[in-house]
């Protein structure tokens, strides 16, 4: 008896595009397939819920053997879909509980097969060809639960980018006019980063979503700027269709800003299609074990559908009880991020993740002389910021919100904080053996995932989920930023849809984290 089939939600797929034709019957596919977590007893969900409301001191985190006990795929769940591919002669290669993710291989007669669809050719606008599906995938009414996701049979849609911000005009008025800006270390060192400090212990995950950087000129920029160069580890590969000339300086951009400022610190790429694969990675990795996470690649809210979001909001709510710390990009198109409407960037309006903005600096004798909203040629590039349409207010951030004194918003305020983003007043890089000035939110965000891993360091615990602790600091361990805008807000102490509390005052961050577990401790 043929099993009833029922679509998998969310998976439809409607091109406008005619097929080309259809794809050989025994060509090999490799696909994946995202699982459901396993249901949590309530009450030991409150109690992991309460972990991430205690001071980051207080914490005891959960290593993975235990989240996945938690949260990963049900040994029932996973049983039954191994059961059920391999009898449509699909090959199991790999499972993993805690990504709750099953890797297959097998041929597309047989995927068509398995997922009740025919798959065609499709040419798409770089003439490339992919193969792809009309409507939605299907499987047996009592598996479709199990499913969430399925990835590897259509090309990725572009829901994430990130162009790394060069200082094109200067280039176009002469190589020596390009080379400004200051090195990673200056920019630390004048945002008084501690000076002892080099991210000993820690390890920084890079999320790259495109790109590849060469080994030579890593080596060359750390050789250049003195540093030894840091363990770097790859995991995952490069997308050879997503290789190109932005994309590759954003990935070398990442590692050598971060590995300047934390040259001890392990730094671990992780590539992938989206945030939510490179964040499964990331959750899973139990050899290199990161405690912090950069994501310079963005996309504005209104690019994911509500299970992205649901799948999105619940790897970063592992990533807190692991006590990682995510930063994100708050972009570079200003309030209006791909849009005629002011709006923000996913992930950094998660409420769960610290967003990092823009400014600009000018840094005379080491130290800064001034700092505004980054806003550059017009208006053209600027920090992303103002309300997201996704989350509510966090509890952390009512009373900041509340006191800026223009545009009132009543749901999650975007960004967090901020650092040096200017094309002129960029960072100097090594990219395809030349010196570059490279800027934008995108370098903000490697400055703070580096700067976590000093505080990591030098409190000897990790910060993870740490939003509702900078907000407590909130006028004290910043440098507010009180001019400026982003082509729609302005500028104000305290908090404001541009900069949020401000760039940072390493030290005095430091001291404040000390201070904070100090008298908590004393008073119990």
């Amino acid at each position: 008896m043929q099993p009833q089939f029922t679509s998998i939600p969310g998976s439809s797929m409607n091109f406008p595009a005619t097929p080309i034709g259809h794809p050989d019957p025994q060509q090999v596919l490799d696909l994946s397939i995202y699982l459901r977590p396993q249901q949590t007893n309530p009450q030991v969900q409150q109690k992991l819920s309460a972990l991430i409301y205690q001071a980051p001191h207080e914490r005891t985190y959960l290593n993975r053997k235990e989240l996945a006990a938690n949260f990963g795929a049900s040994t029932e769940d996973m049983n039954a879909l191994t059961q059920y591919f391999e009898g449509c002669s699909i090959k199991v290669v790999k499972k993993d509980d805690l990504a709750k993710m099953i890797a297959l291989k097998g041929s597309v007669s047989n995927f068509e097969k398995a997922f009740n669809i025919t798959l065609s050719v499709f040419q798409g606008p770089n003439q490339m060809t992919y193969l792809a599906y009309q409507g939605s995938l299907y499987l047996p009414a009592i598996l479709q639960p199990m499913v969430t996701r399925v990835t590897g049979l259509v090309e990725p849609m572009k829901t994430e980018y990130r162009l790394p911000t060069r200082n094109t005009q200067a280039e176009a008025d002469g190589a020596t006019a390009a080379i400004g800006g200051y090195s990673p270390t200056e920019v630390a060192q004048a945002y008084n980063f501690p000076e002892k400090l080099t991210g000993k212990g820690q390890c920084i995950g890079i999320i790259e979503l495109g790109g590849k950087a060469k080994e030579s000129d890593f080596k060359a920029f750390f050789k250049k700027n003195g540093i030894k160069e840091p363990k770097i580890v790859t995991v995952g590969q490069p997308l050879s269709t997503k290789v190109n000339l932005l994309n590759n300086t954003e990935v070398t951009m990442d590692v050598q800003v971060a590995g300047a400022i934390a040259p001890n610190a392990t730094l671990v790429i992780y590539y992938a299609n989206t945030i939510v694969d490179a964040m499964k990675l990331v959750i899973s990795d139990d050899k290199n074990k990161p405690t912090v996470v950069s994501c310079s690649w963005a996309g504005p809210e209104s690019n994911y559908n509500s299970m992205q979001v649901a799948e999105m909001s619940q790897l970063f709510y592992e990533a807190a009880l692991l006590g990682i710390t995510v930063i994100a990009a708050s972009g570079d198109h200003g309030a209006y991020f791909s849009s005629k409407t002011p709006n923000v960037a996913l992930p950094s309006s998660h409420p769960y993740v610290i967003g990092s903005g823009g400014t600009i600096i000018d840094i005379n004798d080491g130290k800064i002389s001034s700092e505004v909203v980054w806003n550059e040629y017009g208006g053209q590039v600027a920090s992303g910021g103002g309300f997201s349409s996704l989350f509510q207010q966090p509890y952390y951030q009512r009373a900041a919100v509340a006191a800026y004194p223009y545009q009132k918003g009543s749901t999650r305020g975007v960004p967090d904080v901020a650092a040096d983003a200017g094309m002129k007043s960029g960072y100097q890089v090594i990219f395809n053996g030349k010196e570059e000035v490279i800027g934008g939110t995108s370098a903000s965000t490697p400055v703070w995932a580096a700067l976590i891993a000093l505080l990591n360091e030098g409190l000897g615990y990790n910060l993870g989920f740490a939003n509702a602790m900078l907000y407590e600091f909130a006028g004290r361990g910043f440098r507010q930023i009180v001019s400026g805008n982003n082509n729609y807000y302005q500028a104000a102490k305290y908090w404001n849809p541009c900069t949020g509390l401000g760039s940072p005052d390493g030290q005095a961050l430091l001291d404040l984290f000390h201070d904070y577990a100090q008298q908590s401790s004393s008073k119990k």
